[in-house]
Order: structure tokens, then C-alpha cells, then sequence
């Protein structure tokens, strides 16, 4: 990208910080931890009966395997490592689990009921629950689930199984059924003129496709509350302007045409309004469309430039990025009452806030002598930390689960996405082998 074009990119978007894109080739993510820190707990994943006639990346077993390995919270024990691989409860001999680690198990099968049908049976067992002699009783069931889709489902079956045993074990819903979007820019007929793409894949990055496409730059993907759609800006009509695509059917509607700039959406709790940023008297302000009557409304005022809106949960207030105090910072706007209040005050950079579904956590992107880098800010004590130390990050959104943060990041030449916990203990990454993405957005 030439730096005519970035400069007027970051002037007509009024993100405070907004870096260069490299070029590179559609590439599949992948999913790998990087650090875990947490005391994990042991669990052990049986082959399903059945799976082996299937292809590696739809085996159920080595699916669920992923997922918990990548959550940072399970020790995962599988194949040889295990003293027996039962395929129902009663197979179960708990004399032969004796000195090792694991103490809950997950079996099942995978059978075929039809033309390209598969039903597959899943239980997850407690061997410390109510033994009687070598053998379990069935209250140490903790769940048994039956699930029958074709054969293009069976990865999505496999992430609500790890979501169903995450959510038993730790009491947290999982995220493994989610999705992700993210920017995705690719050679184009000349360096100057890249294309760009808005993916959505599965949260491990598998199962990418193209939801949006264009010869001019997209940015700022934000999903709607129900999953269903995708509100981005693009420049395809010279000037930004907001667009939403329904990833279900494809079809693209722009929702904004005011004069000057559009970014910056945000979908309110209840999909019906998106708030977003527009510097049609000038300086940029944000603002509020209904989405059923197009109706805009002004929030904001003054000679400061007020951008990247966010809602809180309870849709009474957004929080969003102004210089209103000087330098980028963090204030929350009530709409009651229209007060401005200030929520950061360490350091001299703080932009890109992101609110946490719980409402308990606030991610932002926080500058200081080293580099960009995701912090948290808990809202009830306004404690702050530092989650990463890249000095290159950027967006970062919280997971459904207002346990995990997605972002982008750069390593040499690279443009990355990565997810920490809201703790800071576990760290993983989400490699292309070869591709530059950005602005990651994660679903509801």
C-alpha cells in the first residue's frame, strides 16, 4: 500500500492509530498456543468409534483435542497415552485409571444413518463419581449428547462438543461454535491497487470464506448481536461509507451517506441501531442511525475529533476514543443524560476500547515507549494491565465469553492474529503461511 494511500486512510477514518497492510496470498489460519500458565485440568479424549473412516480434519476426537488444548485450561491425554479407549460407560475399568492424571473422559461413536448422514454420540464421564468395584455407576454421566448432521457439520458438532465439556467442567461457556471476521488484503492487478476481502471463519481460523469483496480498502468489521450479519466500512464509492452484509445470503446494503467521512460502526445490543463516526460538519463526531428508519442523530459535540464507538451491554452508554483531553483517552457517553465521563488516565495513549459481554472488562490498545500493546482495564476497580508486550498490536475485541481478546499483531513482516486471556496467562496465535490480515472482529 502506498503511503498516499495509507495517510489518507488514517485521516479518513480518524482511527488513531491505523498500520500499514502488507500484500500477500488468501491463506488458512491455524491455531497454535504460545503460553499457558494456568494449572490445567486433566482430561482424557477418546478416538470415537467410527471417526477413522473419516478425513483427519472431521474426526471429532482430534477436533475436541484442539479445541481444549488451545483453551489453556485443559492437560489433554489421548491414544497411547491412555491405560484403556472405551467406547461406552460400562467398557470402563477404573482399576486401569490408577495413578494416571486424567480424572474425566470423553468417548462416543460416529455412525452413518443415511446419505451423507452421520449421527455421532458423545458422553463426558467423572471416574472419581461414585464407584462401585471396578466399574461406574451412571450417575458419573455428566452429560450424553446425540447430535446428527452431514458430513460438512461434523467440525461444527465437534466444536459444541469441547463447548459443552468447557461449560460442564468450568462453568463458563466455551467459544469453540463462534465465528471471527477479519480484513484480509491480496494482490492486486498493481502493488498500489490490493484487494480486499472480509473473511469470516471458525474461531481456530478453519472453514474461511469471503463475505464482502472489493478493489478498494474495507475496514472496521463489527458483527451484529445475532451472528447474522456484518456492519464494515468501504471506500467502493470513493469516499467511506457503511456498509452491512448478511453473511446468510450475501446480499450488501450501505446504511450511511452522509458528506465527508462514515466509520467506525457499532451495532447496539438489540440490532437496531449502529452507532458510528461522520465528519460531515467537520471535525469527526459520532453518531447514532436507526437501522429501520435511517433515521441519524448527533451524540457528540465540540472541536475534538471523537471516534471508535462501543456499546455497553446494557446499551445505555458507549464508550469511545477521543483527544477531547489532549491525547487519545477513553470516555463513556450516557445517553440519558448526555454526560462525556473519562475512564482512562494511565499513560498518555489509550484508544480502540472494546467492552467485555459481562460488562466487568474494558481491552483497549495502550501506548507507551515500546509500542501499541492490549491492555485491560477492569470497570468496577478501573485497575489496569498490560496484556502483551508485542508493540505492535492492534483491535483487540473481546470473546463471547469475555474471557479471551482477539487482535491483530505484526511479526516482521507479518500481520497476525493472536488471542490472550483477559489474565494475561494464556497466549495463542492464529499463523497464515502465508497472509497479512487485520481488524479482526469476533461474533457474538
Amino acid at each position: 500500500m502506498s503511503k498516499q494511500l495509507s495517510k489518507k486512510i488514517i485521516h479518513a477514518i480518524t482511527i488513531v492509530s491505523l498500520f500499514g497492510v502488507a500484500i500477500s496470498s488468501m491463506a488458512m489460519l491455524s491455531l497454535e498456543l504460545t503460553q499457558g500458565t494456568r494449572s490445567r485440568l486433566p482430561i482424557a479424549i477418546v478416538s470415537l468409534e467410527g471417526e477413522q473412516a473419516l478425513s483427519a480434519d472431521r474426526q471429532t476426537s482430534r477436533i475436541v483435542m484442539d479445541d481444549l488444548n488451545h483453551s489453556g485450561e485443559f492437560s489433554v491425554f489421548s491414544g497411547a497415552q491412555l491405560p484403556e479407549q472405551p467406547q461406552a460407560l460400562e467398557d470402563i475399568h477404573v482399576s486401569r485409571w490408577h495413578g494416571f492424571s486424567p480424572q474425566y473422559i470423553v468417548f462416543g461413536k460416529v455412525h452413518p444413518v443415511g446419505v451423507d448422514q452421520y449421527t455421532v454420540e458423545a458422553s463426558l464421564v467423572n471416574l472419581y463419581r461414585g464407584q462401585e468395584g471396578d466399574k461406574l455407576p451412571p450417575s458419573a454421566v455428566i452429560f450424553k449428547k446425540s447430535y446428527t448432521v452431514n458430513e460438512q457439520q461434523l467440525r461444527r458438532v465437534a466444536h459444541q462438543m469441547s463447548d459443552d465439556v468447557y461449560s460442564s467442567l468450568l462453568g463458563v461457556s466455551g467459544v469453540f461454535s463462534s465465528k471471527i471476521a477479519y480484513i484480509l488484503v491480496q494482490p492486486g492487478k498493481t502493488p498500489t491497487q490490493p484487494n480486499y476481502h472480509l473473511v469470516v471463519a471458525d474461531y481456530d481460523g478453519y472453514n474461511p470464506r469471503f463475505a464482502a469483496n472489493s478493489n478498494q480498502p474495507m475496514m472496521s468489521p463489527a458483527w451484529s448481536p445475532d451472528g447474522h450479519q456484518i456492519a464494515f466500512v468501504s471506500f467502493q464509492k470513493t469516499l467511506p461509507a457503511i456498509f452491512i452484509v448478511d453473511i446468510r445470503t450475501g446480499i450488501l446494503q450501505q446504511v450511511t451517506a452522509l458528506a465527508g467521512i462514515n466509520g467506525a460502526p457499532a451495532w447496539s445490543p438489540d440490532g437496531k441501531n449502529l452507532a458510528f463516526v461522520s465528519s460531515q460538519t467537520g471535525a469527526a463526531k459520532l453518531y447514532v442511525i436507526d437501522l429501520a428508519s435511517r433515521q441519524v442523530s448527533r451524540l457528540t459535540d465540540g472541536l475534538s475529533i471523537d471516534t471508535e464507538p462501543h456499546y455497553m451491554p446494557d446499551g445505555r452508554s458507549l464508550v469511545f476514543t477521543s483527544n477531547r483531553g489532549g491525547g487519545p483517552q477513553i470516555y463513556q457517553y450516557t445517553f440519558a443524560t448526555k454526560r462525556v465521563e473519562r475512564l482512562t488516565y494511565v499513560g498518555d495513549y489509550n484508544a480502540s476500547a472494546n467492552i467485555s459481554p459481562d460488562g466487568k472488562w474494558m481491552t483497549l490498545l495502550h501506548r507507551d515507549k515500546n509500542g501499541f500493546n492490549v491492555a485491560v482495564q477492569n470497570l468496577m476497580t478501573d485497575q489496569f494491565k498490560l496484556l502483551t508486550h508485542d508493540n505492535e498490536d492492534e483491535s483487540p475485541k473481546f470473546s463471547p465469553n469475555s474471557q479471551l481478546i482477539l487482535y491483530a499483531t505484526h511479526t516482521g513482516h507479518k500481520h497476525l492474529l493472536a488471542i490472550v486471556s483477559v489474565d494475561g496467562q494464556i497466549h495463542l496465535l492464529l499463523p497464515a503461511n502465508d497472509g497479512n490480515i487485520q481488524e479482526p472482529s469476533w461474533s457474538k
